[in-house]
């Protein structure tokens, strides 16, 4: 798992850009009062840049996939588990969730970059 590299629910789509390539991401986590409120991809910013409006005025919120229809998995899920959403779904990266008294906070994310250095570190040792 990768450490959570999120954007507040209020930051413009011109900074979350910024956000992006600043740390070199694929997606971006949305929060709101630290909980997961939506994700946003590259694709999605994309999308919103061509649109010709004035990004430094609109939110993420606008164009950002919103909870209940975030793939994410569960700190206490295993590898297999999560590798198979990111497949399935034929996306880069999961909310990784932590279930805390009936509630749910935001602990990390997992990518298919965590995927290929396991696969790497499995490998690197054996001859093929």
């Amino acid at each position: 798992m990768s450490p959570q590299n999120s954007v507040d629910i209020k930051t413009s789509v011109y900074d979350a850009i910024i956000h992006l390539f600043k740390y070199d991401l694929g997606t971006l986590v949305v929060v709101e009062n630290e909980k997961l409120a939506g994700i946003i991809s590259r694709k999605d910013l994309l999308k919103c840049s061509l649109n010709g409006k004035n990004m430094e005025k609109i939110p993420v919120s606008m164009v950002m996939t919103r909870m209940p229809n975030i793939v994410c998995c569960y700190e206490d899920e295993t590898v297999l588990e999560a590798t198979k959403k990111l497949i399935e779904h034929e996306i880069d990266s999961v909310p990784v969730l932590r279930r805390e008294n009936g509630a749910l906070s935001l602990v990390g994310r997992f990518t298919k970059t965590n995927v290929m250095k396991l696969f790497y570190e499995e490998l690197k040792d054996k001859t093929i």
